[in-house]
């Protein structure tokens, strides 16, 4: 039982159906975070979220991904011991070197593409990649990003394969701001749904705000699924050709058009040494758009999934 080997302390976080307390291993004195799912409160799509979180973090093993160290099931409850991470998230971390630069970005960014080819290497796609479950293990040590929240991810087995033989997923899910246009269509999609959303995370790392924005999320999902994203002036004045030119490769709208974790990592903008002007027009931008995301956090993320289901089955019967 997880009380023999961990002393349970203060609550860090609660949701529906789990709280997160603080738990420091007896025999190590190790601080580790303790998420505590209640089973009875579970819903069917809730139990089949919890087995994917469960056993794609079983799999995994990267200094960039949240590690799964002990799980406990219980008749009544599920303990999951994970490691402890204390920075805050990513955009957070940004917003606290004031004007940052775009090498300070790329950065960051280097080190959460490095963890999602693993992942992609080994047949994970992670489904719900944003700002808010990339963070920092340690404060201001950038070195220790850490991808979290699994409970969409996926490991691509014996699924729909596309022409070309490569396995699709066929789910609606992730968030909306953040999700790639084959996601919405319902054609099918793989790994790449989260080289968008990567892209997306760039773009917001670079100017302060998202190319894509509407508080209605049927324009939200039109924009997404047609418009292509732009470069206003003047926050993109002093950003380099390079970024954009990754940018158009990880925004691509056709996924067989968008390049690759590996190749994001090992292109130009990544390798070689970036501009070091301080973009204080991003930075004012960043902490604008952090205050209004932080502002319309109500909206339950289930809200969002339930949307785009609607809108998967709309697109489907225009095309019929």
């Amino acid at each position: 039982m997880v009380e023999k080997e961990f002393d349970l302390g203060k609550l860090l976080g609660e949701g529906n159906y789990a709280q997160v307390k603080l738990g420091k291993e007896k025999s190590t004195g190790h601080m580790w975070a303790v998420k505590i799912i209640n089973k009875k409160k579970l819903e069917p799509g809730d139990e089949e979220m919890l087995a994917l979180e469960v056993g794609v973090l079983s799999q995994v093993t990267h200094p960039n991904v949240v590690h799964l160290y002990k799980t406990y099931d219980t008749k009544y409850k599920m303990y999951l011991v994970l490691e402890l991470v204390t920075g805050g998230e990513l955009l957070e971390r940004l917003m606290a070197l004031g004007a940052y630069t775009e090498q300070d970005a790329c950065d960051l960014f280097a080190k959460v593409m490095h963890a999602v080819e693993y992942l992609h290497d080994r047949g994970i796609a992670h489904r719900d990649l944003k700002p808010e479950n990339l963070l920092l293990a340690n404060p201001g040590d950038p070195a220790s990003i850490k991808i979290a929240d699994f409970g969409f991810a996926k490991v691509v087995g014996d699924l729909k394969k596309d022409a070309n033989g490569a396995q699709l997923m066929m789910t609606s899910c992730g968030t909306p701001e953040y999700v790639a246009p084959e996601v919405l269509k319902n054609v099918g999609y793989g790994v790449s749904c989260d080289i968008w959303s990567m892209g997306i995370i760039l773009y917001i790392m670079l100017c302060g705000f998202p190319p894509f924005y509407n508080e209605s999320m049927p324009k939200l999902f039109d924009d997404i699924m047609k418009k292509p994203h732009e470069y206003p002036s003047p926050e993109w004045d002093p950003i380099s050709d390079d970024a954009k030119d990754l940018l158009n490769q990880m925004m691509a709208k056709d996924p067989a058009q968008r390049c690759t974790a590996n190749a994001c990592i090992h292109g130009k903008w990544v390798h070689e040494p970036n501009e070091l002007v301080p973009l204080e027009q991003s930075a004012a931008q960043l902490k604008k758009f952090m205050a209004r995301r932080n502002l319309r956090k109500g909206i339950e993320a289930v809200e969002a999934i339930s949307f785009m289901q609607h809108m998967v089955h709309d697109h489907q019967a225009a095309a019929e």
